[in-house]
């Protein structure tokens, strides 16, 4: 992993118990002191086996004292929305209290190589 990343995190029908696992998982890698701001998606249909309200609260136990931004709800993953993220493009995150925004800077080349080993 990079430094100066936006990680972007969702899953569907996942207990909280393995989203809690997951979590720590991240934490104990050092991915979350290396990241600039979190995108969080969607987390549908997920099994409440721990005392959380919804993973967003899981998440939050997690990340809410970072200095790094946070956006939950992102329109993408599994959802019916399902915006495009474009990895390995430079972005910009804005979190607010009433307008997030995701900007991308600059987009990567849409060339691609096909490399076959011999």
């Amino acid at each position: 992993l990079q430094d100066s990343v936006i990680l972007f995190i969702e899953d569907i029908g996942e207990s909280f118990h393995n989203i809690d696992r997951m979590l720590h998982m991240l934490r104990l890698h050092g991915v979350f002191s290396r990241c600039k701001g979190l995108i969080v998606g969607s987390f549908d249909r997920c099994l409440q086996d721990l005392q959380y309200a919804s993973a967003y609260e899981l998440i939050r136990d997690f990340v809410g004292n970072s200095s790094f931004p946070v956006l939950y709800g992102f329109p993408t993953g599994h959802s019916a929305s399902n915006y495009p993220l474009i990895q390995g493009s430079h972005v910009s995150l804005t979190v607010g209290d009433s307008v997030s925004t995701l900007t991308f800077e600059s987009l990567m080349p849409a060339r691609i190589i096909n490399h076959i080993p011999r």
